[in-house]
């Protein structure tokens, strides 16, 4: 086998390039990154790193950041040189494209921060999403507060909120937040400071999915992360759609896999064509799901996809026939004819637990792949392997 290296050493640390085909190995050196990447016959990527493609995923840069696990990844839609990365290590930011990072001390590391998401009005302030609230920063990370306080009056609760597993802004009116919870879903219309049940007609489940139409923001769609069916039972459903922004909801995907004993739908993300919102692709435990009627019909998009966990989307705003797929156990996915087909494009039996595209430049990607085996993975029929 014909094997290529590539090395580049900065002056800020050593950056290696990943060939997905080609065997990359890298020595280890005091304070640099080690990467031993194979190809397709099962051998292991060094893991617990975020990695950067400028090229759509024909090759692939370490960065120097290292943790055993990506919650999030998010870029400031004002400035795309600006990161910020939720880690099992905390919160970290980057003001050069990922070349170095900072941790950001916050008044909850000891929670998980699942979501962070920067305000398209101002790129001072931020939003985390963790295990028991919703904090805001408005000097870039620096000093926190809490705005969740009418998140537990709404679930008539005094503690014990559980995970805010995503955060989204309306594209029209930035000022309007939606949140998914473990208690439902949440709205707010005052820029985070005071929030809204937004839960009528949804189930009493957790929801790890939330997308807004671009055009018509007021229909949004939500996702249920854990429903379980068992056979003979007749679930809620997995995708729900409200067309008043959140008053009231329906059920638009009962989707559950045939193949499946025990099925769980799960959809872990939710991303709307820019150009034709009634296109929407939703993720799941069994592969990929797209609608071109706004949900009233679905389809599956699976070929190609050798695995079918599929943890998160993204798609080209610029041509949205482009899309990307991480999987849990099986690397990064890219269709190009809008899911018809994917073929593998980096980390081959890899754990991808983050993935988020630069708004300015769709070609730029960056992705965070877990330190720890891969789980079994399921296969596009949704059988396990």
């Amino acid at each position: 086998m014909l094997v290529k290296t590539q090395l580049l050493i900065l002056s800020v640390g050593l950056t290696m390039i990943i060939k997905p085909a080609c065997l990359v190995l890298c020595v280890l050196l005091p304070g640099v990154i080690n990467l031993k990447s194979r190809d397709a016959s099962g051998q292991k990527v060094e893991r617990g790193y975020v990695y950067k493609t400028t090229d759509g995923g024909a090759s692939w840069s370490a960065l120097n950041l290292k943790a055993h696990s990506f919650l999030a990844l998010e870029i400031d839609p004002r400035n795309s040189s600006t990161l910020y990365a939720s880690t099992s290590d905390g919160i970290f930011k980057s003001i050069n494209a990922g070349l170095n990072w900072n941790r950001i001390r916050t008044s909850f590391e000891s929670m998980m921060v699942r979501d962070l998401v920067v305000d398209p009005k101002s790129s001072a302030t931020l939003y985390a999403g963790a295990s028991n609230g919703i904090f805001k920063s408005t000097d870039g990370g620096t000093r926190w507060e809490n705005v969740s306080a009418s998140i537990l009056a709404q679930a008539g609760l005094t503690s014990g909120l559980g995970m805010i597993r995503v955060l989204v802004f309306d594209p029209q009116n930035p000022s309007t937040i939606y949140a998914g919870a473990d208690r439902g879903v949440f709205r707010s219309t005052n820029d985070g400071n005071s929030w809204k049940a937004a839960k009528k007609g949804l189930p009493n489940q957790r929801f790890f999915a939330l997308a807004i139409n671009p055009q018509t923001p007021t229909t949004v769609y939500s996702g249920v992360g854990t429903l379980i069916s068992r056979p003979g039972e007749n679930p809620a459903g997995g995708i729900f759609r409200s067309v008043d922004g959140g008053a009231s909801w329906q059920a638009v995907a009962n989707y559950i896999h045939k193949a499946q004993q025990r099925r769980d739908i799960s959809v872990r993300a939710l991303v709307i064509d820019p150009r034709n919102p009634s296109t929407v692709f939703a993720s799941t435990a069994y592969g990929i799901l797209k609608t071109t009627d706004a949900g009233a019909t679905w389809e599956s998009i699976n070929s190609g996809l050798t695995n079918a966990n599929v943890h998160d989307l993204a798609i080209d705003h610029d041509n949205p026939m482009i899309l990307y797929a991480a999987t849990f156990g099986g690397g990064i996915f890219k269709s190009t004819d809008g899911g018809s087909s994917w073929r593998n494009v980096g980390f081959e039996n890899q754990l991808v637990d983050a993935m988020n595209m630069d708004p300015g430049n769709p070609a730029i990607l960056y992705a965070g792949i877990a330190v720890g085996s891969p789980t079994k993975a399921r296969g596009a029929a949704g059988t396990t392997r």
